[in-house]
């Protein structure tokens, strides 16, 4: 057997070193995330850290074997090279993203890809090499500029089908976990999913909303609201006209995957719970004011009354104000490409701290007044209807569990259908 030159055994034991200390980092990440399950302990947090360090300071050598030394095997080595860098660079997008509930899940997610990944990179190797090392005698005699030719154009693809998957694959999960399932994906779109909830003969319905969809299936969904339930609906008012004519609805950005944004609901009751004046000069101005917004949107009257139980802008504090006119801009983009120009621009703006403090006063600080209607209403009706924003709903089920009011059903509606975006984007 001819016997290879020395950069040949050289590259094949570091190679070798980099997958073990890999290998090994994927077993004790795992591990360390299913203590954190079992314990809430992160008991190998500390050995898990010292092989991290490895692997990556590894990395960098083994990058350079694999440009300089084509004959390794680049499609058994990528993969892990891949995700430490991945991992390196905080694992994006989902790394950046404003939610914490996303963010504590990373962890054990990645942990669980680098384990697969792993898994996989030596299973292949024992095919290739008839162990479970890569071996030095069984490494490619070609020529190095052929080699390198040959392994560059499935590197490129390789390298973005990796990126796609785990995008695909990550985002809605992460969602789902993170509105509790009120958002599910399945194969044909994207769905709602509605609980009902009651105590002493009241019954609350519980409707996580995206804000954008297919309208025929939002008029479905509103043609079911029956006419005693009382809907406390979401809608953040303007009376000082801080966002000028900057408006955070999605509607404009749905269109432009065939989407539309949510119809409002036209309000039958000012918060206080009294009948609105429909015509007239004796409608309060906040009123008229809202009333004319949702008129602009064509907003939809619904056999149920309809009582706003949300802030005004201006309680906002101005961070989140600033946050919100950031929105606005992603949301009044003409086309596709501006909004995800928008959408990058504005992310990379706000600091994590921003984002967290934002979210408590967007979600929670919004949760709590509809709480506090609600609980006002109360003795009111024995049916209520909550359709409001999915990120909410977590919050909102815990607050009304707490109140004593049990689980008694669910049901899953359609919203998307990844057929009508596909459609609404060929025709472009």
């Amino acid at each position: 057997m001819e016997r290879r030159s020395w950069v040949i055994y050289l590259s094949v034991l570091f190679a070798n070193a980099f997958l073990l200390a890999f290998g090994i980092d994927a077993l004790i990440s795992t591990m360390d995330e299913l203590l954190k399950v079992l314990t809430g302990d992160s008991a190998l947090s500390g050995v898990r850290n010292v092989f991290a360090q490895l692997a990556i300071l590894m990395s960098i050598p083994a990058l350079l074997l694999l440009i300089f030394v084509p004959q390794l095997p680049k499609l058994l080595l990528i993969p892990a090279l891949m995700f430490v860098w991945w991992a390196v660079f905080g694992l994006p997008p989902f790394g950046l993203h404003a939610f914490e509930a996303i963010k504590e899940a990373l962890p054990r997610r990645a942990a669980i890809a680098q384990l697969g990944i792993a898994v996989f990179t030596f299973l292949a190797v024992r095919q290739a090499h008839g162990g479970w090392l890569l071996n030095a005698q069984n490494l490619p005699r070609k020529n190095v500029l052929v080699r390198l030719f040959a392994v560059s154009v499935p590197f490129a693809i390789g390298l973005v089908a990796f990126y796609l998957v785990l995008t695909l694959a990550a985002v809605p999960a992460a969602l789902e976990e993170e509105t509790g399932d009120y958002v599910r994906f399945s194969s044909a779109g994207v769905n709602i999913t509605e609980r009902s909830f009651r105590k002493d003969g009241k019954s609350v319905s519980l409707i996580g909303m995206i804000h954008i969809g297919d309208g025929d299936l939002y008029q479905s969904l509103y043609r079911e609201f029956p006419a005693d339930a009382l809907v406390l609906a979401e809608g953040v008012t303007d009376h000082s006209g801080i966002m000028g004519d900057q408006s955070i609805g999605a509607g404009r950005t749905a269109q432009t995957i065939g989407l539309v944004g949510q119809p409002a609901l036209a309000p039958t009751l000012d918060k206080s719970g009294a009948p609105l004046p429909q015509v007239g000069d004796n409608v309060p101005d906040e009123i008229r004011e809202l009333q004319e917004v949702l008129n602009e949107s064509n907003s939809v009257r619904v056999a149920a009354d309809v009582l706003y139980a949300d802030i005004d802008l201006s309680e906002f504090s101005d961070d989140t104000i600033a946050f919100l006119k950031g929105v606005g801009e992603v949301f009044s983009s003409e086309s596709l490409a501006e909004t995800l120009r928008n959408y990058f621009a504005f992310s990379a703006s706000a600091t994590q701290e921003e984002v967290d403090a934002v979210f408590d006063e967007i979600l929670y600080m919004r949760n709590n007044v509809l709480m506090t209607v609600f609980d006002e209403q109360l003795s009111s009706r024995d049916a209520f209807i909550i359709p409001w924003g999915a990120m909410h709903m977590p919050d909102l089920e815990k607050q009304l569990t707490d109140r004593g009011f049990v689980f008694e059903s669910e049901t899953v509606r359609p919203l998307i259908t990844y057929r009508a975006i596909r459609q609404a984007i060929v025709r472009r």
